[in-house]
């Protein structure tokens, strides 16, 4: 099911050993809480229920840009949630799915609410004095990769690769010692030159004479 799941929800049709392992975490955190109470096809279920929620709630947390250091919350702290609750549903005689009624489940769920509260409390305070420390932060370098750069991986792929570009771009200019105008304004006149079809040879040397020309002694880098 892991493998099936990586080749879905990754690119190029390849298994991703990332989220190979990540699904396979998520399964046994959310089985670890009730396997004693627990059938095995139940625990079939859960385990591929939790494979479902890893990768929905890694989603979301790449879509609102939330920094989750190699998916930590998406496996543990999701699929724990998930586990608590679907021992209210699957037990092999209390679980709502097993003929046992909502008793245990609305148990189940105010359970996680205290739990959920407590997490909070305690890790805001700390935050909160991490803060004051100015311990919480780390530097816009390690934001712009995100911190899973660490492990030589990227928090969000597409954007970190562009402002990584954006970045090299700004510092080549600024050492230079052009403005964010004077690249605006060679660029115009660059788009005026390109935009000729009807002489391109004649364009490509008007393009070499504007490019010696509007930025002088400039060494043109390609950007990686």
């Amino acid at each position: 099911m892991s493998m099936l799941m990586s080749l879905c929800f990754s690119s190029g049709n390849r298994i991703d050993v990332l989220t190979l392992c990540n699904t396979l975490l998520s399964g046994l955190v959310a089985i670890t809480g009730g396997c004693d109470v627990i059938d095995p096809p139940a625990a079939l279920a859960i385990g591929v229920i939790a494979s479902l929620v890893y990768q929905g709630v890694s989603a979301i947390c790449v879509r609102y840009e939330l920094d989750d250091v190699v998916d930590a919350f998406a496996v543990h702290g999701a699929n724990g949630l998930w586990g608590l609750i679907a021992i209210g549903l699957f037990h092999r005689s209390e679980g709502l799915f097993m003929g046992g009624g909502i008793d245990l489940l609305g148990k189940q769920l105010v359970g996680a609410l205290a739990i959920g509260s407590f997490s909070f409390v305690i890790t805001f305070f700390t935050a909160v004095m991490l803060n004051k420390l100015n311990w919480l932060r780390v530097s816009p370098e390690i934001e712009v990769n995100g911190l899973d750069s660490e492990f030589g991986l990227m928090a969000y792929v597409t954007k970190s690769q562009s402002l990584r570009r954006c970045d090299a771009v700004a510092r080549l200019v600024a050492q230079k010692g052009y403005t964010e105008m004077d690249v605006l304004e060679s660029l115009r006149k660059l788009r005026g030159i390109v935009y000729r079809p009807f002489t391109p040879q004649a364009a490509d040397f008007k393009l070499e004479d504007a490019l010696h020309s509007t930025l002088p002694n400039t060494e043109l880098r390609a950007v990686r």
